[in-house]
C-alpha cells in the first residue's frame, strides 16, 4: 500500500447494500392494502344492497316481457300491464300515494315519476282509452308495454326500496 494519500493504489471497490427484499413488504404496504380491501368490501357491500333493492324491476321486466310475447292479447292486456305497474309502484312508492290512484291520475303520476323519459300523452290516451275497448290493437299493446319497460327501468322515488 502506498503511502500517498492520493495515489490511485489506494482505491476500493465501491461497497454496495444488499438488495432490498421483495418480502415481507413494509407497514406502510400493509396499510394501503387494509384500506383498499375496506373499500372493496364497501363496493361489494352497496352493489349487493343496490341489486336487492332493484329485484321488483327485474320481477316486473320479466312479467312485462312475458305479457309481450303471449301471441294474442285479450282484453284485459292493458289492465295486467297497468297491474305490473302498479305493483313495481307500491315497492317503490308509499302505499297512501300510489294506491288510490286509477286512470288519468294513474298516467299522470307514472309520466311524472318517469324522470322525463315517457310520453306522457300516448301513455295517458294508452291507459285511459284502452279500459273501454274490447280488446287493444296489438300496436297499441306493444306501444304500451314498451312505456311500461321504460318506466320500471328510469322511475326514480324515495320510497322504501331504494332507500335501504
Amino acid at each position: 500500500m502506498n503511502p500517498d494519500p492520493g495515489s490511485l493504489e489506494n482505491l476500493r471497490d465501491l461497497a454496495t447494500p444488499a438488495p432490498v427484499a421483495f418480502w415481507p413488504p413494509a407497514p406502510g404496504a400493509w396499510i394501503v392494502l387494509a384500506g383498499l380491501l375496506a373499500m372493496l368490501a364497501l363496493v361489494l357491500r352497496d352493489a349487493r344492497r343496490r341489486h336487492r333493492a332493484n329485484a321488483y324491476r327485474r320481477a316486473a321486466l320479466a312479467e312485462l316481457d312475458a305479457l309481450a310475447a303471449s301471441p294474442r292479447p285479450d282484453a284485459r292486456a292493458v289492465e295486467r300491464v297497468s297491474e305490473v305497474m302498479k305493483r313495481a309502484a307500491l315497492v317503490a312508492f308509499p302505499r297512501e300515494q300510489v294506491a288510490p290512484l286509477s286512470g288519468a291520475r294513474w298516467a299522470d303520476f307514472l309520466a311524472g315519476s318517469g324522470r322525463g323519459k315517457l310520453d306522457a300523452p300516448a301513455l295517458r290516451r294508452l291507459l285511459c282509452e284502452a279500459y273501454g275497448a274490447p280488446g287493444p290493437e296489438p300496436a297499441d299493446l306493444r306501444r304500451l308495454t314498451e312505456q311500461a319497460r321504460i318506466w320500471v327501468a328510469a322511475h326514480r322515488s324515495t320510497g322504501r326500496a331504494e332507500a335501504g
